[in-house]
Protein backbone atom coordinates (compact mmCIF):
# COMPACT_ATOMS: atom_id res chain seq x y z
CA UNK A 1 0.00 0.00 0.00
CA UNK A 2 2.92 2.37 0.56
CA UNK A 3 3.35 3.50 -3.09
CA UNK A 4 -0.35 4.37 -3.24
CA UNK A 5 -0.18 6.29 0.05
CA UNK A 6 2.80 8.26 -1.23
CA UNK A 7 0.89 9.03 -4.41
CA UNK A 8 -2.02 10.37 -2.34
CA UNK A 9 0.32 12.65 -0.39
CA UNK A 10 1.86 13.87 -3.65
CA UNK A 11 -1.58 14.81 -5.00
CA UNK A 12 -2.34 16.78 -1.84
CA UNK A 13 0.96 18.64 -2.12
CA UNK A 14 0.60 19.34 -5.86
CA UNK A 15 -3.13 20.05 -5.69
CA UNK A 16 -6.17 18.18 -7.00
CA UNK A 17 -9.91 18.63 -7.58
CA UNK A 18 -12.26 20.84 -5.55
CA UNK A 19 -9.55 23.28 -4.53
CA UNK A 20 -7.73 20.72 -2.39
CA UNK A 21 -4.09 21.73 -2.01
CA UNK A 22 -1.36 22.10 0.59
CA UNK A 23 -0.45 25.75 1.11
CA UNK A 24 3.03 27.10 1.76
CA UNK A 25 2.39 26.82 5.51
CA UNK A 26 1.87 23.05 5.15
CA UNK A 27 -1.87 23.28 5.88
CA UNK A 28 -4.54 21.85 3.57
CA UNK A 29 -7.07 24.14 1.88
CA UNK A 30 -10.28 22.89 0.29
CA UNK A 31 -13.48 24.12 -1.25
CA UNK A 32 -16.95 24.28 0.27
CA UNK A 33 -19.03 21.21 1.22
CA UNK A 34 -16.04 18.86 1.40
CA UNK A 35 -16.14 18.01 5.12
CA UNK A 36 -18.60 15.88 7.09
CA UNK A 37 -20.68 19.03 7.70
CA UNK A 38 -22.17 18.84 4.23
CA UNK A 39 -25.82 19.87 4.62
CA UNK A 40 -27.26 22.09 1.87
CA UNK A 41 -30.42 24.03 1.09
CA UNK A 42 -31.34 24.58 -2.55
CA UNK A 43 -27.85 23.56 -3.60
CA UNK A 44 -26.11 26.01 -1.25
CA UNK A 45 -24.06 24.72 1.72
CA UNK A 46 -25.38 25.59 5.16
CA UNK A 47 -21.88 25.39 6.66
CA UNK A 48 -19.51 25.98 3.70
CA UNK A 49 -16.22 25.63 5.66
CA UNK A 50 -14.09 26.49 2.63
CA UNK A 51 -10.51 27.33 3.51
CA UNK A 52 -8.47 25.33 6.03
CA UNK A 53 -10.73 23.32 8.39
CA UNK A 54 -9.20 22.45 11.75
CA UNK A 55 -10.03 18.72 11.73
CA UNK A 56 -8.95 18.23 8.10
CA UNK A 57 -5.52 19.51 9.03
CA UNK A 58 -5.37 17.32 12.14
CA UNK A 59 -6.16 14.36 9.86
CA UNK A 60 -3.53 15.56 7.38
CA UNK A 61 -0.91 15.74 10.12
CA UNK A 62 -1.79 12.23 11.29
CA UNK A 63 -1.61 10.87 7.74
CA UNK A 64 1.84 12.39 7.23
CA UNK A 65 3.09 10.91 10.50
CA UNK A 66 1.72 7.43 9.76
CA UNK A 67 3.17 7.32 6.23
CA UNK A 68 6.46 8.71 7.55
CA UNK A 69 6.69 5.81 10.01
CA UNK A 70 5.88 3.32 7.22
CA UNK A 71 8.56 4.85 4.99
CA UNK A 72 11.20 4.57 7.68
CA UNK A 73 10.24 0.96 8.35
CA UNK A 74 10.52 0.22 4.62
CA UNK A 75 13.76 2.24 4.39
CA UNK A 76 12.17 4.68 1.96
CA UNK A 77 12.97 8.37 1.71
CA UNK A 78 10.58 10.60 3.70
CA UNK A 79 10.54 13.36 1.08
CA UNK A 80 7.54 15.04 2.71
CA UNK A 81 9.05 15.34 6.19
CA UNK A 82 9.22 19.12 5.98
CA UNK A 83 5.43 19.24 5.74
CA UNK A 84 5.09 17.58 9.14
CA UNK A 85 7.21 20.37 10.61
CA UNK A 86 5.23 23.04 8.77
CA UNK A 87 1.89 21.72 10.04
CA UNK A 88 3.18 21.58 13.60
CA UNK A 89 4.59 25.09 13.41
CA UNK A 90 1.51 26.62 11.78
CA UNK A 91 -1.37 24.78 13.43
CA UNK A 92 -1.19 27.47 16.10
CA UNK A 93 -2.94 29.74 13.57
CA UNK A 94 -6.14 27.97 14.61
CA UNK A 95 -5.95 29.31 18.15
CA UNK A 96 -8.75 31.80 18.93
CA UNK A 97 -7.66 34.05 21.80
CA UNK A 98 -11.14 35.56 22.22
CA UNK A 99 -13.01 32.27 22.80
CA UNK A 100 -9.97 30.30 24.04
CA UNK A 101 -10.63 27.45 21.64
CA UNK A 102 -9.82 26.71 18.00
CA UNK A 103 -11.12 28.55 14.97
CA UNK A 104 -13.27 26.11 13.03
CA UNK A 105 -11.68 27.24 9.74
CA UNK A 106 -8.89 29.66 8.88
CA UNK A 107 -8.03 31.49 5.65
CA UNK A 108 -10.76 32.77 5.74
CA UNK A 109 -11.23 32.65 9.51
CA UNK A 110 -14.47 31.21 10.89
CA UNK A 111 -14.87 31.60 14.65
CA UNK A 112 -18.02 29.43 14.83
CA UNK A 113 -17.68 27.45 18.09
CA UNK A 114 -17.97 23.89 16.77
CA UNK A 115 -16.89 20.41 17.89
CA UNK A 116 -14.50 19.71 15.01
CA UNK A 117 -11.63 20.98 17.14
CA UNK A 118 -11.63 17.80 19.27
CA UNK A 119 -11.20 15.38 16.35
CA UNK A 120 -7.42 15.75 16.53
CA UNK A 121 -7.51 14.11 19.97
CA UNK A 122 -8.34 10.75 18.36
CA UNK A 123 -4.76 10.13 17.33
CA UNK A 124 -2.03 8.83 19.58
CA UNK A 125 0.78 9.93 17.32
CA UNK A 126 3.59 7.42 17.53
CA UNK A 127 6.20 8.09 14.89
CA UNK A 128 9.96 8.35 14.52
CA UNK A 129 9.94 11.60 12.57
CA UNK A 130 12.30 14.09 14.24
CA UNK A 131 10.50 17.41 14.18
CA UNK A 132 12.12 20.70 15.07
CA UNK A 133 10.17 21.09 18.28
CA UNK A 134 9.69 17.39 19.15
CA UNK A 135 5.94 17.97 19.41
CA UNK A 136 3.49 15.12 18.80
CA UNK A 137 0.15 16.65 19.75
CA UNK A 138 -0.47 19.59 17.44
CA UNK A 139 -3.53 20.98 19.25
CA UNK A 140 -2.61 24.22 21.07
CA UNK A 141 -3.71 24.52 24.71
CA UNK A 142 -5.43 21.09 24.71
CA UNK A 143 -6.84 21.49 28.23
CA UNK A 144 -8.50 24.78 27.32
CA UNK A 145 -9.96 23.22 24.17
CA UNK A 146 -11.48 20.35 26.17
CA UNK A 147 -12.85 22.71 28.81
CA UNK A 148 -14.40 25.00 26.18
CA UNK A 149 -16.11 22.08 24.45
CA UNK A 150 -17.30 20.66 27.77
CA UNK A 151 -18.80 23.96 28.83
CA UNK A 152 -20.37 25.03 25.52
CA UNK A 153 -21.06 21.95 23.37
CA UNK A 154 -21.29 18.86 25.57
CA UNK A 155 -24.69 17.29 26.33
CA UNK A 156 -25.62 13.89 27.77
CA UNK A 157 -26.15 12.64 24.21
CA UNK A 158 -23.06 13.96 22.46
CA UNK A 159 -21.69 17.28 21.23
CA UNK A 160 -23.71 20.10 19.75
CA UNK A 161 -22.53 21.12 16.30
CA UNK A 162 -22.74 24.79 17.29
CA UNK A 163 -22.75 26.56 20.65
CA UNK A 164 -26.31 27.59 21.62
CA UNK A 165 -25.26 31.20 22.26
CA UNK A 166 -23.81 31.68 18.77
CA UNK A 167 -25.70 33.18 15.84
CA UNK A 168 -27.51 30.70 13.58
CA UNK A 169 -27.98 28.08 16.30
CA UNK A 170 -30.91 25.71 15.69
CA UNK A 171 -31.87 23.70 18.75
CA UNK A 172 -34.47 21.38 17.22
CA UNK A 173 -34.12 19.06 14.23
CA UNK A 174 -37.72 19.30 12.99
CA UNK A 175 -39.73 20.38 9.94
CA UNK A 176 -39.30 19.75 6.24
CA UNK A 177 -36.16 18.79 4.34
CA UNK A 178 -34.71 22.31 4.25
CA UNK A 179 -35.57 23.03 7.89
CA UNK A 180 -33.84 19.85 9.04
CA UNK A 181 -30.82 20.44 6.81
CA UNK A 182 -30.39 23.89 8.33
CA UNK A 183 -30.38 22.37 11.82
CA UNK A 184 -28.25 19.34 10.84
CA UNK A 185 -24.91 20.97 11.69
CA UNK A 186 -26.14 24.19 13.31
CA UNK A 187 -26.85 22.87 16.78
CA UNK A 188 -27.99 19.26 16.48
CA UNK A 189 -26.20 16.86 18.80
CA UNK A 190 -24.11 14.11 17.20
CA UNK A 191 -23.27 11.03 19.24
CA UNK A 192 -20.08 10.00 17.42
CA UNK A 193 -18.37 13.22 18.50
CA UNK A 194 -18.27 11.86 22.05
CA UNK A 195 -15.44 9.61 20.84
CA UNK A 196 -12.86 12.33 20.20
CA UNK A 197 -14.13 14.34 23.17
CA UNK A 198 -13.63 11.41 25.56
CA UNK A 199 -10.17 10.78 24.10
CA UNK A 200 -9.21 14.40 24.73
CA UNK A 201 -10.88 14.55 28.14
CA UNK A 202 -9.17 11.46 29.51
CA UNK A 203 -5.89 12.69 28.05
CA UNK A 204 -5.87 16.09 29.74
CA UNK A 205 -7.92 15.34 32.88
CA UNK A 206 -6.49 11.91 33.75
CA UNK A 207 -9.89 10.73 35.00
CA UNK A 208 -12.68 8.62 33.54
CA UNK A 209 -15.47 9.70 35.88
CA UNK A 210 -17.30 11.94 33.39
CA UNK A 211 -16.80 9.58 30.38
CA UNK A 212 -18.24 6.67 32.38
CA UNK A 213 -21.26 8.78 33.31
CA UNK A 214 -21.79 9.72 29.66
CA UNK A 215 -21.51 6.14 28.39
CA UNK A 216 -23.76 4.65 31.08
CA UNK A 217 -26.25 7.41 30.32
CA UNK A 218 -26.97 5.79 26.95
CA UNK A 219 -28.48 2.66 28.50
CA UNK A 220 -32.02 4.14 28.70
CA UNK A 221 -31.70 5.29 25.07
CA UNK A 222 -31.32 1.66 23.92
CA UNK A 223 -35.08 1.32 24.43
CA UNK A 224 -36.01 4.80 23.22
CA UNK A 225 -35.75 4.81 19.40
CA UNK A 226 -34.05 1.87 17.65
CA UNK A 227 -34.21 -1.01 20.12
CA UNK A 228 -30.73 -2.00 21.27
CA UNK A 229 -28.93 0.60 19.16
CA UNK A 230 -28.09 4.32 19.03
CA UNK A 231 -29.68 7.09 16.97
CA UNK A 232 -27.93 9.32 14.46
CA UNK A 233 -28.44 12.59 16.33
CA UNK A 234 -30.49 14.44 18.94
CA UNK A 235 -31.98 17.90 19.38
CA UNK A 236 -29.50 20.45 20.66
CA UNK A 237 -32.12 21.70 23.12
CA UNK A 238 -33.30 19.69 26.09
CA UNK A 239 -34.76 17.11 26.46
CA UNK A 240 -32.51 16.10 23.52
CA UNK A 241 -35.11 14.08 21.61
CA UNK A 242 -33.56 11.45 19.28
CA UNK A 243 -33.72 12.41 15.61
CA UNK A 244 -32.48 11.17 12.24
CA UNK A 245 -32.12 7.46 11.58
CA UNK A 246 -32.81 5.20 14.55
CA UNK A 247 -29.56 3.24 14.17
CA UNK A 248 -26.31 4.90 13.10
CA UNK A 249 -23.09 2.92 12.65
CA UNK A 250 -20.67 5.66 13.69
CA UNK A 251 -22.76 6.48 16.77
CA UNK A 252 -22.53 2.86 17.91
CA UNK A 253 -18.88 2.48 16.85
CA UNK A 254 -17.51 5.49 18.72
CA UNK A 255 -19.32 4.57 21.94
CA UNK A 256 -17.94 1.04 21.73
CA UNK A 257 -14.45 2.35 20.99
CA UNK A 258 -14.62 4.57 24.07
CA UNK A 259 -15.56 1.56 26.19
CA UNK A 260 -12.62 -0.46 24.83
CA UNK A 261 -9.89 2.19 24.59
CA UNK A 262 -10.62 5.05 26.96
CA UNK A 263 -12.88 4.09 29.87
Amino acid sequence: MLPRLLEIIRWYVDGTDHGIKVDDDGLVSCGARLTWMDGDVDGMPVTPRNGKPCEVNALWHNALCVVSALCEEAERDVWFGEYIDRVRENYWKFWNDEFECLFDVIDPHDESPRPNQVIGFLFELKNNHKSKNNQKNIIPHPKKVVEFVQENLLTLRGLRTLAPWYRGYKGRYVGGWNDRNIAYHQGSVWVWLLGPFVKGYTGVKSTTQLPKKLLLGFLPHLEEAGIGTVSELFDGDEPHIPRGCISQAWSVAELLRCCVEDV
